[in-house]
Order: C-alpha cells, then sequence, then structure tokens
C-alpha cells in the first residue's frame, strides 16, 4: 500500500500535517475595527470554506495546483487560447485583437461583400465606418479589461507587501477580508478557471483543482498557509501583469489605426 508521501509528492511527511487549534482561535469573531495582520487573512476566510480532508484530495489536482506546476500550465504555448507564450481565458482570447491587419481586412471584406450593388460613393462610406466602428469597440472593450486587471494586480501587490511580514497589523478586518477575497475568487479561481479551458479539463476536474488549492492555502500550518498564499499572490501578480501588457500593447495598436482614419480614441 502507498504511503501518504507517495500519493502526494512534495508533501513534508506521512501524517496529515493539521495545526491543532481550539475553538475561539479557528473561527475569529468578526470585528470590523480590529487591526489584522495578514497572517490572520488564511484563518479569516478558511472558515467559510468546506475543504476535504488531506487523505481525500485528489493526487492529480494537488500536483496541478502546486504553484510552480500552474506557472508552467499558464505560460505554455500550447494552450488553446494562447496568444504570445500565455494562456488566456476564452473571454480574453476573443477580446484581444491577435492579428490588426487581419481584423480590420475580414471587418472591411464582409462590408465590400454585403454592398456590391450599392453606388460607389455610398460603398467607400460604408467601408470607412466598417473599418473604424469595429476598432472603437475594441478600443473601449480594452479599457474595461485593463481597467480591471490593474485593480487586480494593484491588490495583489498590496497583499504581497503584507505577506512578506505577516505578523504586522496592516489593515482593519474588512478590507483585510476583502482583499483576500478578491484574490481568491478573481485571481485564482481565475487562473484555475482558464487552465481548465485551456487544456479541456472536465468541470470535475476543476472542482477537484478548487478544493485542493483551497487546502494550499485555507488549511494545515500557519507558516504553510502564509507561504503557499505568497506563491500564489506572486504567480497571480506576475500573470496579471503579462495579460495586461498584452491587452495595453493590443490597444496602442488600436490608437494608431484609429488615428491613421482621423479618429480620436476615448480615454475613458
Amino acid at each position: 500500500m502507498p504511503s501518504m508521501r507517495d500519493k502526494f509528492p512534495g508533501q513534508p511527511g506521512e501524517e496529515l500535517p493539521i495545526e491543532i487549534q481550539d475553538e475561539q482561535e479557528t473561527v475569529p469573531r468578526f470585528d470590523p475595527d480590529q487591526h489584522r495582520a495578514f497572517g490572520s487573512a488564511p484563518a479569516l476566510l478558511g472558515k467559510d470554506f468546506d475543504v476535504p480532508q488531506f487523505e481525500r484530495l485528489s493526487p492529480e489536482a494537488w500536483q496541478r495546483t502546486e504553484s510552480t506546476t500552474l506557472r508552467a500550465g499558464l505560460y505554455r504555448p500550447s494552450g488553446k487560447y494562447e496568444v504570445n507564450g500565455l494562456a488566456l481565458s476564452p473571454e480574453y482570447h476573443e477580446a484581444i485583437i491577435r492579428n490588426q491587419k487581419a481584423f480590420v481586412a475580414s471587418t472591411g471584406a464582409k462590408t465590400v461583400a454585403a454592398n456590391r450593388l450599392s453606388h460607389p460613393e455610398r460603398q467607400q462610406e460604408k467601408f470607412d465606418k466598417s473599418q473604424t466602428e469595429p476598432l472603437m469597440s475594441k478600443h473601449a472593450r480594452h479599457q474595461v479589461i485593463i481597467d480591471d486587471l490593474r485593480t487586480q494586480q494593484d491588490n495583489l501587490e498590496t497583499l504581497l507587501g503584507w505577506q512578506r511580514t505577516p505578523g504586522f497589523w496592516r489593515t482593519d478586518e474588512v478590507d483585510l477580508r476583502l482583499r483576500a477575497t478578491q484574490a481568491w475568487q478573481q485571481t485564482f479561481l481565475g487562473m484555475l478557471r482558464t487552465l481548465k479551458d485551456n487544456y479541456e479539463l472536465t468541470t470535475n476536474q476543476e472542482l477537484d483543482m478548487q478544493q485542493a488549492a483551497a487546502y494550499r492555502l485555507f488549511r494545515g500550518p500557519q507558516s504553510e498557509r502564509v507561504k503557499q498564499w505568497g506563491d500564489y499572490l506572486n504567480l497571480g501578480n506576475d500573470y496579471t501583469k503579462g495579460v495586461r501588457l498584452l491587452f495595453e500593447q493590443s490597444d496602442r495598436k488600436i490608437g494608431h489605426a484609429l488615428t491613421e482614419r482621423a479618429v480620436e480614441p476615448s480615454s475613458e
């Protein structure tokens, strides 16, 4: 019969590494005005999660949720929705312009085909409009995505700074909860969802990864939880920055194309 070490590579021992705490420590009281250190974040959020016992976690999901494995999956040119070596969500992959010349040519060709019987001046008017409106629409969508990615990155960088000195109080309980919840729900789960979509994993496999990641971040000894948070925050920050730079590069190309057409892109 395989040992726990054989079943879950990288574990420090064969027994479940549970930190024994009394009930008061395990279920912190909610005090919105209380100053909190980052080290309290795993317990503050973790009490709301129904995480399986370590022995019930999927060995495959446990391996996949190791931070270096996640990074390898996100930074890999074989992803289904990959752009410049970075795996994107299907929504981001659809929004970004991967080849601007092809994008503009495609919209123009559709307009020409639909207006062959129109007057030449009317054809030109519709063609010019077809070249501009899709770019304006893409620009507006890019701005929303870029702003959201910047907000995520600002939050991740703040949490990273706090994680490096987890014993020092940094903020009140409400702020810490909100920031840590945003990192978990928007960034960490978003990365797992992106891997699921890029490598065509099943819904159950994604759920297994969510449970394994939750165990890493919300269960086990305090020092290990804080370390795992640091690994995930570093990865999330790097990945979010990478995606943001892709969209900023794409948006600059849109701006140049609109300028050539004498259309000033909105900065809102």
